[in-house]
């Protein structure tokens, strides 16, 4: 998962790494108070998942109040990568600051997983920027390469050879070295992919800036930082979800419903439709999605309860769904073998009555099928609604979709 700029200057910040003082913001007023707050001249910079935001017109340099207030307008209108722009980091500019000879010296520092190797490589190099990547395809000899020791420790020999390497002044040894350190140290306490800072600013009192970073964390080893040995998942809590969800731009309500789900014991991943999708086993729930893919319908996500699941568990689930803005109408889909049809419905109608009460106006279609399924479409028969809208039992997999696609 990759971090925005102002989550991975964060992280840059909690391991000791110099960035420059900013606020987030996600309108126009909020841009020009978080300016103030940190102090002209600012960086008025799009916070989107993607790169090229520079040239995109994505980044703007402010000197004046209304300067600010002019970049935040133009900004937030954008799409960048497919992704609007929903949120700002304002940050206290440097190129307002330094001299012409100064502000040329933009360098490149990374800690990444090379998979060939099966170990952390350390990446550096004094021609960073906006163009790094052309630096690096057309002379590959100015991107200096380190192995990381498995033991994750960063030695002052490297630091030394860097130097050497890249032909800087050798007072720039310690700092590198303390931000190399750093940067290893972080990306084992994140289980990260990528740790990179460009543009890497050397500044003439001897320190480090990162004056942009990205962190990409790997997501199959989440559960080590959401849920650590030991701990109590709290109960799935809908309105505290929901409410959370809403305040936040596009780009990252995938990120928090996925971190809950897997809180939670779900697999889930957000998709882009309008048709929320729930079943027991990845197989059949990625044939459902198939099939509404096939009749025209958008599907909204893939969320797999898991073979055996309690009524605890579907009633998380449907919540989670439900916690999306973009869902429309829920699908479920069960097939009963060791996850019981009449547990499903008993959960499924425990979350609409949660639901209901809170103001969530959202149809269902639900086809049971297998073990107890009688029991189950019984259960749902004798309510009329379920989250604020009607509850419709399909008697296949077919009719279920073609009702999703028309109640969506």
């Amino acid at each position: 998962m990759g971090l925005l700029e102002y989550q991975a200057k964060g992280l840059l910040a909690s391991a000791g790494i110099a960035v420059p003082a900013g606020r987030v913001a996600t309108t126009v007023t909020e841009a020009v108070a978080a300016a103030q707050q940190v102090g002209l001249p600012v960086a008025v910079k799009a916070q989107v998942p993607t790169g090229g935001r520079g040239k995109a017109g994505g980044i703007a340099l402010a000197r004046s109040v209304s300067e600010v207030e002019a970049a935040a307008q133009r900004i937030l209108r954008l799409s960048i990568g497919g992704f609007p722009v929903q949120a700002l980091l304002i940050e206290r500019a440097w190129a307002g600051e330094i001299s012409d000879a100064t502000r040329q010296l933009e360098w490149y520092a990374a800690v990444t997983l090379d998979r060939h190797e099966q170990s952390l490589v350390a990446l550096f190099s004094t021609a960073g920027g906006v163009d790094v990547e052309v630096v690096s395809r057309q002379t590959p000899w100015r991107m200096l390469r380190l192995p990381v020791a498995a033991t994750g420790s960063w030695w002052p020999f490297q630091g030394r050879e860097l130097v050497a390497r890249a032909k800087i002044e050798t007072c720039w040894t310690q700092p590198l070295n303390r931000l190399f350190a750093a940067m290893v140290n972080l990306a084992y306490r994140e289980d990260a992919l990528l740790v990179e800072i460009n543009p890497l600013f050397p500044a003439p009192s001897g320190e480090l800036w990162a004056l942009d970073a990205k962190i990409e964390r790997d997501e199959a080893a989440f559960f080590r930082h959401d849920q650590p040995p030991g701990a109590v998942t709290p109960p799935l809590d809908w309105t505290t979800l929901a409410r959370e969800v809403s305040r936040l731009p596009e780009a990252q309500v995938a990120a928090v419903l996925e971190n809950r789900a897997r809180q939670a014991g779900l697999a889930y991943v957000r998709l882009t439709g309008d048709i929320g999708i729930i079943g027991n086993g990845a197989g059949l729930v990625m044939a459902t999605v198939d099939a509404v893919q096939r009749l025209g319908g958008r599907p909204a996500d893939f969320l797999d309860v898991g073979g055996g699941a309690r009524r605890e568990r579907v009633q998380d689930a449907l919540q989670l769904v439900a916690a999306d803005p973009q869902v429309r109408v829920i699908l479920v889909n069960v097939l009963g073998g060791i996850t019981r049809a009449d547990e499903v419905a008993a959960g499924i109608l425990a979350a609409t009555g949660t639901l209901a009460e809170r103001g969530r106006r959202l149809p269902l279609v639900v086809r049971l099928a297998g073990n107890r399924s009688e029991e189950g479409r019984a259960l749902l028969s004798r309510s009329v609604t379920g989250a604020g809208g009607p509850i419709h039992v399909a008697s296949s997999l077919t009719q279920a979709v073609q009702l999703a696609i028309e109640t969506a």
